[in-house]
């Protein structure tokens, strides 16, 4: 059956997703940018506050060993390299004896929301864009099959 798209719905709808394809990348470099930012500056020695106990950097592998890593256009991961400093998983998980001092997961937390505001910025945005675009054109009434 073919339909045709009167209200221009589809048109739209391919007109998002191309632009978010486009933008997303940018926003999603920008927050792996950030938290890897975020993350050395918890490394830093920070300052102390009740409850949470600073990482000390005495060598600074630590933050060497902070690396970023790209999966796929829309999918990053921060990560701390055993082969630099072998000991990152206890400090960021704690031991028996040494309490957690999570400096990749609060770090990750602490900007969680921005980020998902500059995501949902981005999203809007197109959406916007999108909206003010002129469509009537001959193209937008071609029909479509589902």
């Amino acid at each position: 059956q073919q339909y045709v798209d009167a209200s221009r719905w589809y048109i739209k709808s391919q007109a998002v997703l191309s632009i978010v394809t486009s933008e997303m990348p940018k926003a999603v470099d920008w927050a792996h940018d950030d938290l890897i930012k975020e993350v050395k500056k918890n490394l830093s020695g920070g300052t102390y506050y009740p409850g949470k106990l600073p990482v000390r950097n005495v060598l600074g592998n630590l933050s060497r060993s902070i690396s970023k890593i790209r999966f796929s256009k829309l999918t990053r991961a921060v990560v701390s390299l055993n082969t630099i400093a072998h000991y990152n998983i206890n400090v960021n998980y704690g031991t028996k004896k040494v309490p957690a001092r999570p400096f990749i997961t609060d770090a990750a937390n602490k900007r969680r929301q921005a980020y998902l505001n500059r995501f949902n910025y981005v999203f809007k945005k197109a959406v916007r864009r999108v909206g003010r675009l002129d469509y009537v054109h001959t193209e937008s009434f071609k029909e479509f099959g589902r």
